[in-house]
Order: structure tokens, then sequence, then C-alpha cells
């Protein structure tokens, strides 16, 4: 219950920033390419990973994307992470606001595991002219569908590098 509230919170807080154009003209909002890609280094991937987005609105002063990535780092994958995130700012610079979900894999001494895993992104991202990416995140790992290794936060910082494209 706790995990379907907070994702229904994070979609009205990116939803009411995002969607702030009904006033506007079509001239008046800056389009962003609609897709990105980016390779991040630790963050919501654990590790190493490859993330996809998809923009699927963009107002005046925000965009909502649709996400799905990969990644790993020794004895935990995760595959795939998805989830939905908001830009908010303008031209260059935004403040990132999301939430992912990932089936994580885990390999210790011959034992594999699996489980769901939930985070939350706050962060900076930077666009620049020519599509390039550069983005800094705070994605701590919660997890709260698994009974067996119980609850636990586990803080991530992340750095991601990528591009922009129609």
């Amino acid at each position: 219950m706790k995990f379907k509230l907070l994702l229904l919170l994070t979609f009205l807080i990116i939803y009411s920033k995002a969607q702030d154009t009904l006033s506007l003209k079509r001239n008046d909002i800056k389009k962003l390419p609609k897709n990105s890609f980016y390779a991040e280094l630790v963050g919501s991937t654990y590790g190493i990973g490859i993330n996809y987005e998809r923009a699927i609105s963009q107002g005046k002063n925000g965009i909502i994307n649709l996400r799905i990535g990969m990644g790993s780092l020794y004895y935990i994958h995760a595959l795939p992470t998805f989830g939905i995130n908001g830009l908010i700012g303008d031209k260059k610079n935004y403040f990132e606001l999301g939430f992912n979900c990932s089936r994580t894999f885990v390999t210790l001494f011959n034992e594999k595991k699996s489980y769901w895993i939930a985070n939350p992104i706050g962060g900076y991202r930077y666009i620049g002219e020519k599509g390039l990416i550069f983005r800094l995140s705070f994605s701590p790992l919660i997890n709260i569908f698994n009974a067996d290794i119980g609850p636990a936060i586990v803080p991530l910082f992340g750095v991601s590098f990528g591009k922009t494209f129609n």
C-alpha cells in the first residue's frame, strides 16, 4: 500500500509541474528530442548501467519520461530497471524527480535470489545544445517487497553521461 501511495504521489507531482502549457502557443515551448540514452555509474542501476528514456509529455517547464535500463555490479544484477521521471526546469538545467523499480538478481555463495527493489530519484540534469546529457542523482534503494531480508535503505549517488536524439 505504501508503494502505491509513493508511486501515485510522485506521478502527481511530476504531472502537475510538467503540464503547465494551457495558455501557451505551440512556438513558445522549446521541444527537446524525445529519446535519451545514457550510461550510469552507480545510481539506480547499482554499478555500471545503461538507460533509455522516452519523453511522453513536454510542457513549458517540464518533461515526463518513461525509463528502462539495466545494470550490474559483481554479484548484483538489475534486469530491468524501469520507471517514470520528470524534469522540471528550462533550456539546459533541470531538476529531476522520479521513481524506479528493479527486478534484482543476486548470486552469492552459489545461491541465487531475486528481489523487487524500489527507489525514488532526485537530482540534477544538464542537457547541452547538441543533446549531450550530464546527470547527477541521488537514488536510495528501498527494499519494501521482500520480507526475508527485512526492510533496508541503501543510499546511492550516481553520475551519468549520454545523448538525446529524435
